[in-house]
């Protein structure tokens, strides 16, 4: 990432916080672009990945069950 990428982020963010703060929220609202410019829902990216692991033929794996399979 660049620094001028880095920077732009960052001010967009604060600038995101500052708006969440005066609509009363505590975290800015995340949103996603898809290559069209329109808005995704967040769980948009969640569906995707649980495709991808099903034509892979693999399980969702919450992360505090991996050191228990591990293990075993």
């Amino acid at each position: 990432m660049s620094n001028q990428l880095a920077d732009t982020l960052t001010a967009l963010l604060t600038r995101r916080k500052r708006e969440a703060l005066k609509a009363g929220r505590v975290e800015p609202v995340e949103i996603v672009f898809n290559k069209g410019g329109n808005c995704m829902s967040k769980n948009r990216i969640r569906n995707v990945f649980e495709r991808v692991l099903q034509i892979a033929k693999m399980r969702d794996m919450k992360v505090h069950v991996t050191p228990q399979a591990v293990q075993t």
